[in-house]
């Protein structure tokens, strides 16, 4: 199910988990609906409440839209964190103070978890890169893009010591791989080296 602007149900906030794909959905979602000048109330952005009457029917009108718009793209557990908020700058603020400051900590996490993944003797070629996939997706979660390049190196540093011929391989190319041949070559590897009982 869509919202008037695009904002799916299953997109709503529900904290941090989700907090920093949310954030990119609404903050489009409100340039779209033209409230965004009105929604971050930093030093370059100063929200001012204006006196002038035909102005601050303006103001009103767009603040009440925004409000709608975000009390619609959060869930239910989230909106006592917004009660008594009058303007949606507040409830921005409130927003970003509640789940910013633990994304943070959560992206440190989430990259000590990428440089612990090696692959084990019980690992499949592809576990271990569904592994690294994985936790890929959860930084891009919270904001963090790992460049194709540091992925590959990632993926490489952590297979076995068996595997250092094809490593080596690898990393001998005029030209790296990008991710996809890299689980096909690892797959093919892997096929090689049970044939010849590695």
């Amino acid at each position: 199910m869509k919202h008037a602007f695009g904002l799916r149900v299953e997109d709503r906030l529900e904290g941090q988990n989700n907090y920093s794909a949310w954030k990119e959905r609404i903050h489009s979602i409100f340039e779209e609906a033209e409230v965004w000048g009105i929604m971050v109330n930093t030093t370059l952005n100063l929200v001012t409440v204006t006196t002038d009457p035909v102005q601050l029917a303006e103001f009103n009108k767009k603040n009440a839209k925004a409000k709608i718009l975000i009390l619609e793209g959060i869930k239910d557990h989230v909106i006592p964190h917004l009660r008594g908020k009058t303007y949606i700058h507040e409830m921005w603020t409130a927003l970003t103070s509640l789940y910013q400051s633990s994304n943070e900590n959560r992206k440190i996490v989430v990259k000590e978890k990428v440089k612990a993944i090696k692959m084990a003797k019980i690992d499949s070629t592809i576990a271990y890169l569904t592994k690294i996939t994985l936790v890929r997706d959860e930084l891009a979660v919270v904001g963090e893009i790992i460049a194709p390049s540091k992925l590959l190196r990632i993926a490489l540093n952590g297979l076995p010591k068996t595997w250092q011929n094809f490593v080596d391989g690898i990393v001998a190319r005029e030209n790296l791989p990008d991710w996809e041949r890299l689980w096909d070559d690892c797959i093919q590897n892997e096929i090689k080296n049970v044939k010849i009982g590695n």
